[in-house]
């Protein structure tokens, strides 16, 4: 019995002396954590690029801002054409063609119709800022004035290199209409059936069987010496030059002011002014006179009256 009593005392001093853990009151009174129903991984995500349709229109670029802060336009390319070298240009009535306007352009002459507006009521200038910059040509807009509204008849391009090197036509540009995209016209049909012709069957047609080969020419007299010949008449606006109808002896004829001519240009058939004509004979243009090989010797579908020239086109 003793030694149940001495266990027992050991047991009770062993439970006052053990050290006891003590618990915050925070985590007694805490509600126990949950697990997440999933975890989130951050990565590195990629922009999303939206791509944009085929067809879609080029942005309006905004102007650069100046050195001091204001929005300018664009600065044109610099001109380098010698003083003078910018045409000048002119509208007259293209009734006796059977347009509305001729628009010339240093004597070189094109048709349009305005909507039946009268030359008296048109404009057209050569701009003097140069537009575009494409090498190696600078190009000057021509452009048509009609009260408020102006419209581009295409452009004048001047080929930088050889600015002392007038070409085919005696000038340092070209008109250009067909490839530019700076014409909001295209040049009229003329109508040469008005200024000459016949009846193929129901139909009238030019009347180019009188043609001739222009053998010298007068300036100061405004005159040209012709060889007379003829061509066959094939169809359509078909013709076949007879070499053996050339006459032997030249006809003098005088050039007015009013006498339709025209010559055969890059693009259209161009008219000329009588000072254009005369300037391209002065320059030996081939259309009218010979070069130095024979099959250069092109001719000319002409009409005239008591010795003056009615009409003269190169044949072409």
């Amino acid at each position: 019995m003793k030694r149940v009593y001495i266990f027992l005392a050991i047991l009770l001093l062993i439970g006052c002396t053990a050290p006891q853990q003590a618990v915050p009151y925070a985590e007694q009174s805490a509600a126990p954590t949950a697990e997440p129903l999933f975890s989130i991984e951050v990565t590195d995500v990629a922009p999303i690029v939206s791509e944009e349709p085929n067809d879609a229109v080029e942005p309006i670029l905004t102007p650069e801002p100046s050195p001091d802060g204001d929005l300018t336009e664009p600065e044109a390319p610099e001109s380098v054409l010698p003083e003078g070298a910018l045409p000048s240009a002119w509208v007259t009535d293209g009734k006796a063609l059977g347009c509305d306007i001729l628009v010339f352009v240093d004597g070189f002459g094109l048709g349009f119709d305005v909507d039946g507006k009268k030359a008296s009521a048109c404009s057209v200038t050569v701009e003097e800022k140069a537009t575009q910059d494409v090498e190696p040509y600078e190009t000057h807009r021509v452009l048509l004035h009609i009260g408020e509204e102006t419209y581009g008849l295409g452009e004048l391009r001047f080929d930088t290199t050889k600015l002392s090197e007038p070409n085919l036509y005696g000038v340092l540009y070209t008109w250009v209409v067909m490839d530019s995209d700076l014409a909001d016209l295209e040049p009229a049909d003329l109508d040469w059936t008005l200024v000459a012709s016949k009846k193929d069957g129901k139909e009238k047609v030019f009347n180019g069987e009188s043609a001739g080969l222009i053998a010298s020419f007068d300036t100061a007299a405004q005159s040209i010496a012709v060889f007379t010949a003829k061509q066959k008449y094939l169809g359509g606006e078909e013709y076949e030059f007879l070499p053996d109808s050339i006459s032997k002896k030249t006809v003098t004829l005088t050039v007015p002011e009013d006498a339709i001519l025209s010559i055969m240009g890059e693009e259209y058939r161009m008219l000329v002014s009588r000072d254009r004509f005369f300037a391209l004979l002065e320059n030996g243009y081939i259309g009218f006179l010979s070069g130095e090989e024979e099959d250069l010797f092109v001719g000319c579908e002409l009409g005239y009256s008591k010795g003056k020239l009615k009409y003269l086109r190169e044949i072409g």
